[in-house]
């Protein structure tokens, strides 16, 4: 848990919340576990692309996770090769048809769809 000095509207304030370790290892428990269908202009979407995104952004920054926050996962070597195992059956075609709503940048929804598989599990395999 960290606290975060914040100033708005005439106010200082302290904002708690989780640090990125633990942040990460709860998104990384979405990523492994939550079970999502969902129609976008009629084609069924298996995938949440925003999860796999934000593993993309912490995988990015070299961020560790704090893995005994990460359910069913023993240890590192665990989740690597569980988390492999997702990334590897996910199909990138439904993450990007799933963030471009969202996500403007067309450069990286292409790095995405031809090579975030590739990308994430060599990150993946850094931890």
């Amino acid at each position: 848990m960290k606290f975060y000095p914040v100033f708005m509207y005439n106010k200082n304030m302290l904002i708690r919340s989780l640090d990125e370790p633990t942040l990460f290892a709860t998104k990384l428990n979405a990523v492994l576990y939550r079970q999502r269908a969902k129609k976008n202009n009629n084609a069924e979407i298996s995938v949440k692309g925003r999860d796999f995104y934000d593993l993309f952004r912490y995988l990015s920054h070299n961020i560790t996770p704090n893995v005994a926050c990460v359910q069913d996962i023993e240890d590192m070597e665990e989740l690597k090769k569980k988390l492999t195992s997702v990334v590897e059956s996910t199909d990138f075609n439904h993450v990007v048809r799933d963030i471009d709503g969202f996500l403007e940048d067309k450069q990286l929804l292409s790095f995405l769809q031809t090579n975030g598989k590739k990308y994430l599990v060599e990150q993946i395999q850094k931890l």
